[in-house]
């Protein structure tokens, strides 16, 4: 399992009263989406350009409990790889190389953006709890 770029604390204790004070977990959701959608823009930005067609498959989605930006699909499975390397006698490629972590890069290039829409958000929700 990766380890999340952030990790906010009491995420799981806002869910909770979230969920206590009738608040539709779809807020949480669309929060995430529009979070993930700001750190999209800089990971596209980081792709690798050999032939477009990495790039091409980076897409983004939010959950009641993250931010998610993925790449890659079966017949581009190499995203992976591309961002953390690969090492010596992993099955499918002969040799080894290192990545060059475009993803992560293109995530903290966007991070003050992303924090701001996240920040903005969650006071969102918490106005409609202090209210309920």
């Amino acid at each position: 399992m990766l380890k999340p770029l952030v990790r906010v604390e009491g995420a799981r204790q806002l869910r909770s009263t979230m969920r206590k004070a009738g608040v539709d977990m779809q807020r949480m959701k669309s929060a995430h989406g529009k979070v993930a959608k700001v750190a999209e823009g800089g990971v596209l930005a980081q792709a690798p350009r050999n032939t477009g067609q990495l790039a091409s498959t980076i897409r983004s989605s939010g959950t009641t409990t993250a931010a998610i930006v993925r790449a890659g699909y079966k017949r581009t499975p190499y995203a992976g790889p591309n961002n953390w390397g690969w090492r010596q006698g992993a099955v499918g490629l002969r040799g080894s190389f290192e990545g060059n972590f475009w993803m992560n890069k293109g995530a903290k290039n966007t991070e003050s953006a992303w924090l701001q829409v996240y920040y903005t958000e969650i006071e969102k929700i918490l106005g409609t709890i202090k209210g309920a």
